[in-house]
């Protein structure tokens, strides 16, 4: 009996050291270190598609060569279906791994939640805290980025809780705070596209001295982590201003060999952040006041769409794709605001000293680009019709309030009784006063009933003094030809232009999922260029891709809209992709048949009126 109880009390003993190695292996093994960098690595569709997530976590283990002792990085695996690492890694739970100079480790796994879950950004950032001592931390979020009303990440497991919102990253922090009194965090980045927002960086602002974020799509391969490993391994010590710095320029030099792509990297001091906002509460206060005062309440709203509208935008939205409704912030006061006025010129000084420093591409317009957006509905009603959340966030209480305000108008109003139902070319007073853009709309029929539209164009269309809609220079006759890609006619929704040039969303089915291409018109040297800069695809849930390339193989289907049901698709033509960079772009005769020919008025408010469609023939 003795024995018995002996032996049990060994193998207790046992099971214990076991447990205790499994589960706490970095515990008492791992030196006080002079930096480690933190990875909230949500795998999501970008890895289990696309390897994404994979290739990153090589770039970082093949990039610690020569690397001393002093720089760890430790990365939270979760939000995806399948990892495609040579170490296995399993999706049916979370797990953290570290990098050293040793390589990489699995370290700890746990039970398995949403990357959406405010808990399981704590336990991670508290686990790595207690076991990977350091003087100084970094906190890198790696995956698709929403903006400020959705926030950061898409978990593929948890289709109830995919994101975590602002609301709930503020949470976390706090909680993290509360119970570590100080996070001692350099810099908090999002390696995902559209965070750079002045809404993130106030939720921030309490538990970091820095963000790095962008504000416009990332391209698929994202941020440059060997610049990042070889700056911080050769050079802990390295002043946080000078790393951040670094990333955002070599970030911007890794694309900058393909002109066609718009990439952005700003730095944000979060200790300006406070500062700013209380001027840009003053600005939009005094803004809103002398609309108020000006206008009666639709020509006031008018005012304010018409503000956002000339606004830069990111994300490309267009009718097919509604995107995040991001803006930016100076380019819209810009507008808005008198530039002479004492309160601009005192959030001009406020957005100096935050943005510490803002890189982008050649081909951006460097005064549209500030560092910092700020969310303003437009294309996307349905994400300004669910505010609730982002309303929570510790932002300037007036600008919300306008937002607010805003969004009630753009839900409740409407200019639907000026415009008139099938009216034909010539608009009446009413019509042009209420009508923010024209677009030209080509719809063919086939068969008997069915109509497929080819999209909504609105180069170079105009209304001349008459009244009258006319195309390519005062031409009222359209001359049969739209766009097409490798002598294929597709559909095509105009998205945002601008001085760099003009893009446009093209649905298709790519591989058999929905997606779309983006194709870019842009001028290099005085030549006009057009190209297909990738694709993204289009989820159930509206999420926003980051921009990838098309490989060789990929299977291309161009989808039409039924003019008659827009909720349907219609097959326009099919390709695989032979050479991604030698899709030709150009605008080509429609073949023979019987189309339409009419026009898509927008008005303040969003909403679509058409012209009444005329009969065209194509011999």
């Amino acid at each position: 009996m003795g024995f018995i109880r002996k032996s049990r009390h060994l193998l207790l003993i046992l099971a214990a050291l076991i447990f205790y190695a499994g589960t706490s292996h970095a515990q008492n093994l791992e030196p006080k270190r002079s930096f480690v960098l933190l990875i909230y690595m949500n795998g999501s569709d970008l890895e289990s598609k696309h390897q994404l997530a994979s290739e990153d976590i090589n770039e970082i283990t093949h990039s610690y060569k020569n690397v001393d002792d002093n720089f760890a990085t430790v990365i939270l695996h979760g939000g995806t279906k399948k990892w495609h690492l040579s170490a296995p890694i399993s999706s049916d739970s979370l797990t953290y791994s570290k990098v050293t100079k040793d390589g990489f480790e699995k370290v700890k796994v746990t039970a398995n939640k949403s990357i959406g879950n405010p808990s399981t950004l704590v336990d991670f950032i508290a686990y790595s805290k207690k076991n990977f001592p350091a003087e100084r931390y970094g906190l890198i979020f790696w995956n698709h980025g929403r903006g400020s009303v959705h926030g950061f990440g898409y978990d593929e497991l948890f289709p109830e809780d995919i994101s975590l919102s602002l609301r709930e990253m503020g949470e976390a922090f706090a909680d993290l705070k509360r119970s570590q009194n100080d996070l001692n965090l350099d810099f908090i980045g999002f390696d995902a596209c559209l965070m750079a927002t002045i809404e993130t960086a106030t939720v921030l602002a309490p538990y970091a001295e820095y963000m790095v974020a962008s504000q416009e799509l990332e391209p698929g391969n994202g941020w440059n982590y060997q610049y990042i490993i070889n700056s911080l391994s050769t050079n802990p010590n390295l002043k946080t201003a000078q790393l951040l710095e670094g990333i955002a320029k070599s970030y911007i030099d890794t694309y900058s060999s393909q002109p066609y792509l718009q990439a952005t990297l700003s730095v944000i001091a979060l200790n300006k952040v406070d500062a700013l906002n209380i001027s840009v509460g003053k600005l939009i206060s005094n803004i809103s006041a002398n609309l108020n005062s000006t206008y009666p309440a639709k020509e006031a709203f008018k005012q304010k769409s018409n503000y956002r509208a000339k606004s830069k935008s990111f994300g490309l939205p267009s009718f097919s794709f509604a995107a995040e409704d991001m803006i930016d912030i100076f380019s819209f006061f810009k507008i808005a605001a008198k530039s002479t006025d004492t309160l601009f010129s005192d959030f001009e000084k406020k957005m100096r000293d935050a943005v510490l420093f803002n890189v982008y591409s050649k081909n951006l317009d460097k005064d549209a680009i500030s560092g910092l957006s700020v969310y303003f509905p437009y294309y996307n009603r349905k994400t300004a019709s669910q505010l609730n959340d982002y309303l929570k966030t510790p932002f300037s209480t007036a600008f919300e309030k306008f937002i607010e305000n805003y969004v009630a108008e753009l839900i409740g109003g409407g200019a639907d009784s000026v415009f008139v139902s099938d009216s034909g070319r010539k608009l009446n007073a009413a019509m042009l006063v209420n009508t923010n853009k024209i677009y030209l709309n080509i719809r063919k029929l086939i068969g008997d009933h069915t109509l497929v539209s080819y999209g909504l164009d609105a180069y170079d269309t105009n209304v001349d003094h008459r009244g009258y809609i006319t195309l390519y220079g005062g031409n009222e006759k359209w001359d049969s030809r739209w766009i097409s890609i490798n002598d294929i006619n597709v559909c095509v929704f105009m998205g945002l232009s601008n001085q760099s040039g003009v893009s446009y969303n093209v649905p298709v089915l790519w591989n058999g999922k929905q997606a779309e291409l983006i194709i870019k018109y842009f001028n290099v040297d005085g030549e006009n260029l057009a190209k297909v800069i990738g694709f993204r695809e289009i989820s159930a849930d509206g999420i926003t891709d980051k921009i990838k390339d098309l490989q060789a193989h990929d299977e291309i289907v161009f989808l039409g809209q039924n003019a008659l049901d827009e909720s349907m698709s219609i097959e326009l033509g099919k390709l695989t992709i032979i050479d991604p960079s030698a899709l030709d772009i150009k605008l080509l005769r429609l073949p023979k048949g019987n189309y339409q020919v009419g026009f898509c008025m927008v008005d303040f408010y969003g909403n679509k009126h058409y012209t009444k469609f005329e009969d065209y023939i194509i011999n």
